[in-house]
């Protein structure tokens, strides 16, 4: 994976963007403020701008386009 990549994550329409130079494990926290208070549901939208292919690479047998994975939404652990 070269080059830098980005992420950006828009909830209720506000945009908020990520940059990362490295592939690993990165955090976004949204703070309470940051959320609307008057809605019972918060639609949050992920988009990269590059995909990853396992099988391409010569990695494995999986030849899905992969770009992020979420280990978890939800309130600060």
């Amino acid at each position: 994976l070269e080059g830098a990549k980005q992420i950006t994550v828009t909830v209720n329409g506000g945009v908020r963007k990520v940059c990362t130079t490295e592939v690993g494990v990165h955090s976004l926290v949204f703070a309470p403020e940051e959320l609307p208070e008057d809605r019972e549901v918060i639609e949050v939208e992920i988009v990269c701008d590059s995909v990853f292919n396992p099988k391409q690479q010569g990695l494995s047998a999986d030849d899905r386009d992969l770009s992020l994975q979420i280990t978890y939404i939800g309130e600060c652990r």
